[in-house]
């Protein structure tokens, strides 16, 4: 029986609007009254994703859980707007600039550099501008790339580098790697990301390490997403859950591939299907 859900958000439980399908916010309210735990597993900040727990209300729960930055931080929040950190995998601050200053390979690239409770841009794309704004994602332009300042905004839970071109985010992937792959891990997210956590990190851990907390066994684990930054989830759940639109290495991994989309609610569907 799974008693705990992890689940991505973009291109898994989101349309590709940034909305939430109604068939997803009906199971998965249906799944919590019931005594289930519906945990998203996100590479965003767990304060970017509140307007989205109100969506699904879930906002109410005391606590409700959120796991961010690919595994980076988990933690419980509550309805008095308090949160507490429950675990953390953080970069220290000359290993996150080390990761900058690699990435910064040509002109037009635009770099993210999560804190546990803010979001810093150096030089945002017009499209990561819009991708931004329409998922209600609250963030900090920088400017120059002297990080100093980020010495008093610790602790860093990632690096990422946005770019619309594959060849480019394999290049930035291959550069930050060949120096420094002893103390970060690479995965790639949304096919516009490539991102840096420290060593260690990713979302299946920290899934599991979540399962400990909740006293909940890994057979009663499901994990739902589409993009390589979910292969770890998958593969470590009990249960690995691929949608329809799902990259060919994750299908491959999942033990369940659904039909639907993430436009076609296919979180609902798995609820529906596999768990009533």
């Amino acid at each position: 029986m799974i008693k705990l859900i992890l689940s991505d958000l973009d291109e898994t439980l989101l349309n590709d609007d940034g909305t939430v399908h109604q068939n997803n916010v009906t199971a998965i309210q249906h799944f919590v009254a019931e005594g289930g735990y519906f945990v998203p597993n996100t590479g965003r900040s767990y304060k970017s994703i509140l307007p989205l727990l109100k969506t699904l209300g879930l906002d109410k729960n005391n606590p409700q859980y959120v796991i961010s930055y690919n595994g980076g931080a988990i933690v419980a929040l509550h309805p008095d707007e308090t949160v507490d950190i429950l675990d953390q995998q953080t970069l220290p601050w000359q290993l996150a600039k080390k990761v900058f200053d690699l990435g910064q390979m040509q002109s037009d690239i635009d770099t993210h550099i999560y804190t546990l409770d803010q979001l810093f841009i150096h030089n945002i794309s017009a499209s990561d501008k819009a991708y931004m704004l329409e998922r209600q994602v609250p963030y900090t332009e920088i400017h120059g790339t002297d990080l100093v300042f980020l010495q008093k905004e610790q602790p860093i839970a990632k690096v990422i580098f946005e770019h619309p071109e594959e060849a480019v985010r394999e290049a930035i992937a291959h550069k930050v790697m060949a120096e420094l792959s002893d103390e970060v891990v690479v995965t790639f997210s949304s096919g516009r990301y490539v991102e840096f956590n420290l060593k260690g990190t990713d979302k299946g851990q920290a899934g599991l390490s979540l399962a400990h907390i909740l006293n909940v066994h890994r057979d009663e684990v499901a994990a739902l997403g589409d993009n390589l930054n979910d292969l770890a989830m998958i593969t470590a759940a009990g249960t690995g859950v691929a949608v329809g639109n799902a990259r060919p290495e994750i299908k491959e991994a999942a033990n369940i591939v659904l039909q639907k989309t993430n436009n076609e609610a296919a979180v609902a569907d798995f609820i529906e299907r596999f768990i009533g």
